[in-house]
This record gives C-alpha cells, structure tokens and sequence, in this order.
C-alpha cells in the first residue's frame, strides 16, 4: 500500500513544505521518512501527488507526479446521522468515508448520547486519514450541528430514514441523490417518529435489531456496492 497523509486546505505546488505539527509527527516520529524516500501527499482539493524527501528537518518536499483524483461512488449519500457516543460515532465518520459518504450531517435528536455544538477538529483529521486508504475524489463535508427540527425544516428531497418497521425495498431502486437518516441506539422518540413519517420515508433492513453504527456501515455498503 502506498505511504498516504492527507493535507487539509494545503495545496501540492511543486515544493511542499509542511508546518502542522500533527502531520510532521507522523513524518518523523511513525514513517521517519529520510532524504530522497518517496511519499505521497493528497488534499480537499482532489489533487494526490508523489513527493520526495528533501529536508527531514523542515520538512520540505519535491513533486514528482501529480494526478487529479476522479473515482466516484455509486451513489451521492448525506448521512444524517444522530449524535451517539463519541467513539462509535467516530467509528461512523471512518467508515463511511472509506464506503463513500459525500456529505456527514450530525443531528441531536431527543435520545442523542453524545452532548457538543461545534465540530470537533479531530473529526476533520478522522475523515482526512481515511481518505489516505481509498482513491475517492470527494473529501467528505461534514456539516455543522443541528437539531432534527433544523433539518426537517429544509424540506430534503429523496429523505429516507432507516426504522425497523419501515418497508423492505430494494436499495439498488432508489435515486442516485438520498438523504440517508440513521437515528440513535434507543430509536427515535414518538413525537420525531411522528413528524418524520411526513417528511420521508422509512425504510427497513429487516426484522433484526442492529446498532447504529453497524446498520450504518449495512446500508452504506448496499448502497454503493451492490
């Protein structure tokens, strides 16, 4: 496998220099790479590139090729996915972005586990070092934080939501654009469950119970692989 790190907002000119300290870490201290080995460097911009070691001391870097990234999932999903524990939603937002999520948005739901407003920077690298093991073009947005009301009111079109009692259909029939809604382990309360049913459509894996992030992780990869 090719040795990857992902650059946010950092574009890959023809000499590279890198500043953040996290990424100089992994540079120096897990790779310890040494003048004249080989690295390859991609961004929120599509573009990925082979570098070459100058300076292991600050770290700079000369191109030796350069491609835009063009590979597409099969399907343009927006997750809304509800806040639960902290490590199992991060397990969501690694997972995901290997199976081709285009876009993340958290939600608080009544039942929501996990209490925060903003998005943590953490969860940024989390989506970048997973795009280091696949060849998608599209780095994953993740959006900022709503309430399951703020959602509801923008009225999305192809909105399903997944719900043990919801019709068993066949994923491959449904359009290349979704609105994908996966709630929290305890399920949605009556009164969401109630407004949601009029705004989407729910939709079933079957009879068996699954956990959030596993149900996730099942419709995510019929989604786009099947």
């Amino acid at each position: 496998m090719k040795r990857k790190i992902f650059l946010y907002n950092q574009y890959l000119t023809e000499k590279l220099e890198i500043s953040d300290e996290k990424i100089i870490h992994r540079l120096k201290n897990v790779l310890r790479l040494k003048p004249g080995e080989k690295i390859y460097f991609l961004n929120n911009f599509e573009e990925e590139a082979e570098y070459e070691v100058l300076d292991n001391k600050k770290w700079i870097f000369k191109r030796i090729d350069y491609h835009l990234r063009t590979l597409k999932p099969k399907r343009q999903i927006n997750l809304l996915i509800s806040l639960i524990r902290k490590e199992k939603f991060e397990l969501i937002l690694e997972k995901g972005t290997e199976l081709g999520v285009y876009s993340f948005q958290p939600i608080i739901t009544q039942r929501s586990s996990l209490k925060i407003k903003e998005i943590p920077e953490r969860w940024l690298r989390i989506i970048g070092e997973s795009l280091e093991v696949t060849n998608w073009q599209q780095t994953p947005e993740i959006k900022e934080i709503k309430t399951l009301k703020e959602v509801l009111d923008e009225d999305l079109e192809n909105f399903y939501i997944a719900h043990k009692k919801g019709e068993k259909i066949d994923l491959n029939k449904l359009p290349q654009k979704i609105n994908l809604l996966i709630g929290p382990e305890g399920g949605f309360s009556e009164e969401e469950e109630k407004i949601l049913k009029e705004k989407g459509r729910f939709i079933s894996l079957g009879e068996i119970d699954f956990r959030t992030e596993t149900a996730v992780l099942i419709f995510l990869s019929l989604l786009n692989f099947s």
